[in-house]
């Protein structure tokens, strides 16, 4: 009787262990043809970098893991058979974060309703996100792919209204998506509070505009007053990315800069918007990279210009320490702006039909033939306007190498104590 009882658990257990192979086999089996289907590799879950200490009154890691548990609970039975993913398997996407066409019902809304690339008719997916968002929602349920969801999501990153969203973890299958959005301010009250101190720095600089500046002008005096107000961190918090970050606490990374251009801009009447991208001084690759940059366009009398704070925001001192505003990246036509810039979609970018060049240009220093008293005339003539650093960009590569070749002749006529070179943008500058 023993030998039976003991042959038929043996069985049984044999029974179990084959049961349990097959199972993990199907769902290998599962997670590879999602994986298939979705297109995005080993990884399932996609977030943003979060800061190893929020700041206080915002959501920090413990919170987001409470919450995600007690919302797992309520969508036990739609994760069941989910791809699932550890954010060890992923690389921090330091792209620019969220935000979206309005605020909550308790929350004063942007005078922008919305900041991002104007589109024909949003689409479905695309509202759903807006109104969860506008629910604080957590999770977010779709019945859609997942590169619906990050269509959708694109959108929502070029617009600064949602400036309390950082970023997002999403498990998914090839036709549901939960998605679990990181909030930096995550009640009604500490949202208002948030949007109240945007508003007071934007009314401060909105003062400062000048009433009869041209479209041009303000848009000069918007990419200036960014780089004199935002420091760039690489660390500076849970809001290093976000509108909030830029104007409130006044530090920022590349979408923080890109955030605050375009809803300033708007709040201008500008027709200002963000772009999402990469960017690099190298040959800019695109292929199977995450983007890694943003920067903005404005679009005046049907012809669109480029901007970037961040980069124009690097190096601010001269050589003795003064600060100034460099101009390298400001009011750039497209055909130039794309030698070092890419769009992650194409149909963000807008041609250059006035047929002007950028600031350089559109102030007289950009000089189409090199003849030395010539280009020590304009060095001299900004520093009667009290400039610290004088530049000159040379649009022909053949004329910038001629200035190149006499830059000791020039520094010496400008009584220059030393000079740089911008090799992409074929800027010649000097301190003085």
């Amino acid at each position: 009787m023993r030998a039976k009882h003991w042959t038929r658990n043996l069985a049984a257990v044999l029974l179990t262990l084959c049961l349990a192979l097959c199972m993990c086999s199907c769902y290998q089996g599962r997670r590879s043809a999602a994986q298939a289907q979705a297109g995005s590799g080993t990884a399932s879950v996609r977030r943003r970098p979060a800061p190893e200490q929020p700041t206080g009154g915002l959501d920090s890691g413990e919170v987001i893991e409470s919450r995600r548990a007690a919302a797992a609970q309520d969508a036990a039975k739609r994760q069941a058979g989910r791809r699932q993913g550890s954010s060890d398997d992923l690389q921090p996407t330091p792209t620019p974060t969220p935000a979206a066409t309005a605020a909550p019902q308790s929350t004063p809304t942007p005078t922008p309703v919305s900041t991002a690339a104007p589109q024909p008719e949003q689409p479905a997916v695309y509202r759903q996100v807006v109104e969860g968002l506008r629910e604080a929602a957590y999770p977010l349920h779709l019945e859609c792919s997942y590169e619906e969801f990050l269509e959708a999501y694109t959108l929502v990153q070029q617009d600064p209204a949602f400036f309390w969203v950082r970023g997002y973890e999403a498990s998914y299958t090839s036709t549901e998506v939960d998605v679990y959005f990181l909030y930096t301010h995550d009640t009604p009250q500490a949202i208002a509070e948030a949007q109240q101190r945007i508003d007071a720095v934007a009314a401060e600089f909105l003062a400062g505009v000048p009433a009869d500046a041209s479209a041009q002008d303000k848009a000069l005096y918007l990419h200036d007053w960014l780089i004199e107000h935002i420091e760039y961190v690489s660390d500076g918090g849970w809001n290093d990315q976000t509108l909030y970050g830029a104007l409130a606490e006044g530090e920022s990374v590349c979408a923080g800069f890109s955030q605050a251009f375009t809803y300033l801009g708007r709040r201008m009447g500008l027709e200002a918007y963000t772009i999402i991208g990469y960017a690099s001084e190298e040959p800019v690759t695109t292929t199977g990279n995450e983007p890694n940059h943003s920067w903005n366009a404005v679009t005046i009398d049907g012809s669109t210009r480029y901007f970037d704070p961040t980069w124009d925001n690097t190096d601010r001192t001269d050589a003795a320490g003064r600060e100034y505003v460099p101009h390298m990246w400001c009011g750039v036509p497209l055909e130039e702006m794309e030698q070092t810039h890419a769009a992650q979609n194409s149909a963000d970018l807008r041609p250059t039909t006035d047929g002007g060049g950028d600031y350089f240009a559109a102030h007289g220093y950009a000089p189409e033939t090199f003849q030395v008293e010539q280009a020590a005339a304009l060095y001299r003539q900004q520093a009667q306007q009290g400039k610290n650093v004088l530049e000159l960009r040379f649009p022909s590569a053949a004329v910038f190498e001629q200035a190149r070749a006499q830059v000791a002749q020039l520094s010496a006529q400008v009584e220059a104590s030393s000079y740089g070179i911008h090799e992409s943008r074929r800027v010649l500058y000097f301190w003085v």
